[in-house]
């Protein structure tokens, strides 16, 4: 199976969110309305969407109420970039320039809680309590895991557990959320299908910000779409420092001179080229990425106690090959580009 085969079996599905996103408006401002716009036009790998489709179909539905609750989450999803891309001051997202440096941090904020209260408006309209529930609790979860992660920027005493609060709460609350919606699509009354989706999201959710983590350090700025070094600028403390720091602990001259490169200042490039010469002296890569690997295999198992099927095959390979996520988020995001492409024909 590939990337290819994924995007074959989900393809109307996407499409059908993609015309949504499209058609809908989020506000009775023109204004707000072409920036929201202009930021989906801007691609990226709709992987909620793709997660949403495919857990519904292992559930059984099929029908077209994915369409409006994708395009949802995707708001949602693109309503949390834009906040994330205030609060860390970033200049570009997907390798063009974020809303806030076009727009500015004020009309940014503000269209990203107008993209919210939208998205909120429309669950409310169109489906029941329990994914309305669900959708909102999670965003709730973004925004205290957001908060959590810059109360702990620049402390390096940061506990394992405050670390996974803050990957559960920004990325895999969501993941969770639209594959347990996928499930409640088909059936709201099969609890032990949703419990095993939602369990199943989060830990693909969990695998996809540790390697996204693991990549700011170690990734390409072509395929990231940002520079590497950059939860190091911002001084917020991740996988890699945080194992660093723990196989460094027993050489005190290492740990210390660790602990203060990180918290300096100086040239990015070569703070990152240093940190990068420690990553590698104590073997960070392969135990980062055997804890990534743990999550995949989490994910994968729980798969297995659900009926074979195209969906589940689908899952499943891609759930394995978030160990290869720059290339296949690549591949996903080309695909996704094209389908706007060919939309805006």
């Amino acid at each position: 199976m590939t990337v290819a085969d994924i995007y074959s079996l989900a393809e109307e599905g996407l499409k059908e969110i993609e015309e949504e996103i499209a058609c809908s408006s989020c506000s009775g401002l023109s204004y707000i309305n072409n920036i929201a716009d202009s930021i989906f036009k801007s691609g990226g790998k709709r992987i909620r969407s793709l997660l949403l489709l495919l857990a519904a179909g292992l559930s059984g539905y099929t029908g077209r109420r994915t369409k409006a609750l994708g395009a949802i989450i995707e708001q949602v999803h693109t309503a949390s970039l834009m906040h994330d891309d205030v609060v860390d001051n970033a200049a570009t997202r997907r390798g063009v320039p974020s809303s806030n440096t076009l727009y500015g941090n004020r009309v940014s904020v503000l269209t990203g809680d107008c993209l919210y209260t939208s998205a909120f408006l429309k669950l409310l309209k169109k489906y029941p309590t329990p994914i309305v529930s669900l959708i909102v609790t999670t965003v709730n979860q973004m925004s205290e895991a957001e908060v959590l992660q810059l109360q702990k920027t620049s402390d390096l005493n940061i506990t394992g557990q405050e670390y996974m609060q803050i990957v559960f709460g920004k990325t895999a609350a969501l993941f969770s959320a639209t594959c347990a919606s996928g499930s409640l699509l088909a059936n709201p009354a099969d609890m032990r299908r949703k419990n095993l989706l939602y369990s199943f999201g989060t830990n693909v959710g969990c695998a996809f910000q540790l390697q996204d983590d693991l990549m700011d350090y170690l990734g390409n700025a072509k395929v990231l779409g940002k520079q590497p070094g950059t939860d190091m600028t911002e001084k917020k403390v991740t996988l890699p420092l945080i194992l660093l720091l723990e196989n460094s602990l027993k050489y005190p001259k290492d740990y210390n001179a660790i602990k203060k490169l990180f918290l300096s200042g100086g040239d990015k490039s070569e703070k990152l080229g240093r940190l990068l010469l420690w990553l590698e002296k104590y073997g960070i890569r392969p135990k980062a990425e055997a804890i990534v690997n743990s999550y995949i295999k989490k994910a994968q198992k729980i798969l297995l106690r659900f009926e074979s099927s195209a969906y589940r095959d689908a899952l499943t390979y891609l759930t394995g090959s978030l160990k290869q996520s720059q290339t296949v988020g690549r591949e996903l995001s080309e695909i996704v580009k094209n389908q706007l492409i060919k939309q805006s024909l």
